[in-house]
């Protein structure tokens, strides 16, 4: 098993998390839980969805798509979650 494709592909989940700080309309508040969990929570996911392609032997990985794969894996989880419903409480 090829570890530094699943290296490339935490660091590319890494990147998503540190565009963000680019983005002038988001504030962090690094005093509070809520702004570490994606920053950690999100490459973890990016390696772990490379590691799945290249357990499974079925697609052929190079450096450029385990990459790709581990920038776009958070996005793919985000859209997922948006598309849950959401439910509304009733007010009396």
């Amino acid at each position: 098993m090829d570890y530094n494709l699943i290296i490339i592909g935490t660091i590319g989940g890494l990147i998503v998390q540190l565009a963000r700080f680019l983005n002038p309309e988001e504030e962090f508040n690094f005093s509070q839980l809520k702004d570490y969990v994606p920053l950690i929570l999100n490459p973890l996911i990016s390696g772990f969805v490379v590691f799945a392609y290249v357990y499974s032997g079925t697609v052929a990985i190079n450096s450029i798509l385990a990459l790709h794969i581990g920038i776009s894996a958070p996005f793919i989880i985000k859209g997922m979650m948006d598309m849950l419903p959401t439910v509304y409480q009733k007010n009396d």
